[in-house]
C-alpha cells in the first residue's frame, strides 16, 4: 500500500525550514530494477492543503487512476492540442474561430500548471467574461463546450487523470429563434437588391439554401448541369488568415444535390456568360486570367471571391435599412449571408416541405439537427395542424 509525507524543507546552507510544504509519496517499484520510486511536489501554502494534495495522491494511487504530475502548461497543452488535432482534423474557417478561442484561455489561464486546473478557475473565468460583456453567454458556453472537449482529450490520453470541466455548468443563456424573413420581406430585398454586384448571387443562396463558401466554390463545368437545372455542392471555400484561398469538403463531408427551378438557373447562364466574357477580355486585352479554377463566382482575372466582400455587400444594404422608414417592412433590418439561409428553409417549411427534403437541401448531417435548428417552425406547422382538426371535429359534431 502507498504510503506518504507531509514536511517542510531545509535550505542546506542556512538550515532554514521553507515557509511552504512538500508532499512526498511512494508510486511503486521501478519495473526494470524493482528500486523504490518516490515523487515529491512542493509549493504548498499550509500543512492542511498539503495533506489534502498527500491524501488525494495515494487515493488515486490505490484506484489505479493516478498520473504522474507533469510541469505542462495549460496554455502549453493548449497549443499541443491545437497542432495535433484541429489543425489536421478541422476545416480552416473552423480553425480561425477555434484559434481565437484558444488565444482566450491562454490569455487568461494559460499558466496554470495543467495538473493544477481547478473548477474554481473556469467558474471564475466565465463571470469575469460575463462582467465585462465582451463576450455573449451564448459564445462563452460554445466556447466552455469546444476547451472541454479539448481536456478530455488530455484525460484519454492519461495526461490529467480528471476533466475539471466535468464540475463546471457554463452561463445559461435564452436559445434564441433564427431570425429570418417573411414572404414580403424577401420580395422586397430582392427588388432592393436587383442589379447590384452580387445579386445574381444572393439568388443562388435563396434558390439552394447554400453557405456562403459553398456556393462560392462552385465550378461551371464540374458542379452545375445546366440541361436538368441540378446544383452539386463538392466543395467549401475559405480564406483563413495567411493561407489564401482554401477549397476543402462541405460541411457534411459530401456532395449535396440540389434542383433548382428556372430563375435560378437562368441565373448560373448568366454568370456563366459573364465568366466567359472576363476570359476572352483577358485574352484580348493581355491581362492574367485563371481558367483552371473554372469557378462560378469570380474576380475579373478568375481568381476567387474572397468571402469577407460578399458579408461587407450585404452590410451596405444594412446601412440602408436603417435610413429607411420605421414602418418599412425592412427598417432595421441585419441582412447577412446566413439569413437567407435560414429565410428560405422557413419558408420552405411553412409551404409545406418536408423535413427530410430540407435536411438534404441544407447538407445537415442528421434530420435531428434540422428539426432542432427550425423547430419554432414545426411547433408552430403542428399548432396549425391541431387547430385544423379541431375545426374538423366542431364542424362534424354540429350536424
Amino acid at each position: 500500500m502507498a504510503s506518504g509525507i507531509v514536511f517542510k524543507k531545509k535550505n542546506p546552507k542556512t538550515g532554514r525550514e521553507s515557509k511552504y510544504y512538500t508532499i512526498k509519496y511512494d508510486i511503486g517499484r521501478d519495473p526494470e530494477t524493482n528500486k523504490r520510486r518516490q515523487k515529491e511536489e512542493s509549493g504548498f501554502k499550509t500543512k492542511k492543503e498539503a495533506q489534502f494534495a498527500l491524501n488525494e495522491r495515494l487515493n488515486q494511487l490505490q484506484k489505479g487512476t493516478y498520473i504522474v504530475p507533469s510541469d505542462l502548461t495549460f496554455g502549453q497543452y493548449l497549443e499541443e492540442w491545437f497542432t495535433d488535432y484541429v489543425e489536421i482534423n478541422l476545416t480552416p474557417n473552423t480553425q480561425d474561430n477555434y484559434r481565437s478561442i484558444k488565444k482566450e484561455f491562454q490569455q487568461k489561464m494559460g499558466h496554470i500548471l495543467l495538473r493544477e486546473l481547478k473548477p474554481h478557475h473556469f467558474k471564475k473565468m466565465y463571470a469575469d467574461l460575463v462582467r465585462e460583456g465582451r463576450l455573449s453567454k451564448r459564445t462563452i458556453a460554445n466556447n466552455h463546450t469546444i476547451i472541454k472537449s479539448a481536456l478530455n482529450r488530455a484525460f484519454t490520453e492519461e495526461i490529467i487523470y480528471r476533466n475539471p470541466l466535468d464540475l463546471v455548468k457554463p452561463p445559461k443563456w435564452e436559445k434564441v429563434e433564427p431570425k429570418y424573413l417573411n414572404a414580403e420581406q424577401t420580395k422586397l430585398l430582392l427588388e432592393m437588391i436587383k442589379g447590384y454586384k452580387y445579386y445574381k448571387y444572393a439568388l443562388i443562396l435563396y434558390g439552394t439554401g447554400a453557405r456562403r463558401g459553398e456556393a462560392l466554390a462552385l465550378r461551371i463545368s464540374r458542379d452545375i448541369d445546366f440541361e436538368n437545372g441540378v446544383v452539386q455542392f463538392r466543395e467549401s471555400l475559405s480564406n483563413p488568415r495567411g493561407k489564401g484561398f482554401v477549397f476543402g469538403p462541405t460541411k457534411g463531408k459530401r456532395v449535396r444535390t440540389v434542383h433548382v427551378g428556372p430563375l435560378i438557373l437562368k441565373a448560373l447562364k448568366e454568370l456563366k456568360e459573364e465568366r466567359l466574357r472576363d476570359r476572352k477580355k483577358a485574352l484580348r486585352t493581355g491581362a492574367p486570367y485563371d481558367a483552371s479554377l473554372d469557378l462560378l463566382f469570380a474576380r475579373p482575372d478568375g481568381s476567387p471571391i474572397p468571402l469577407v466582400n460578399t458579408e461587407k455587400w450585404w452590410r451596405s444594404f444594412t446601412e440602408r435599412f436603417k435610413r429607411l422608414p420605421v414602418d418599412h417592412p425592412l427598417h432595421g433590418v441585419r441582412v447577412h449571408n446566413h439569413l437567407i439561409r435560414h429565410t428560405i428553409s422557413t419558408l420552405l417549411l411553412e409551404s409545406g416541405i418536408d423535413l427530410k427534403s430540407l435536411q438534404e437541401m441544407l447538407g445537415h448531417s442528421s434530420i435531428a439537427i434540422t428539426g432542432n435548428v427550425y423547430a419554432h417552425v414545426t411547433e408552430r406547422m403542428r399548432d396549425g395542424v391541431s387547430k385544423e382538426i379541431n375545426n374538423i371535429m366542431e364542424f362534424a359534431l354540429a350536424k
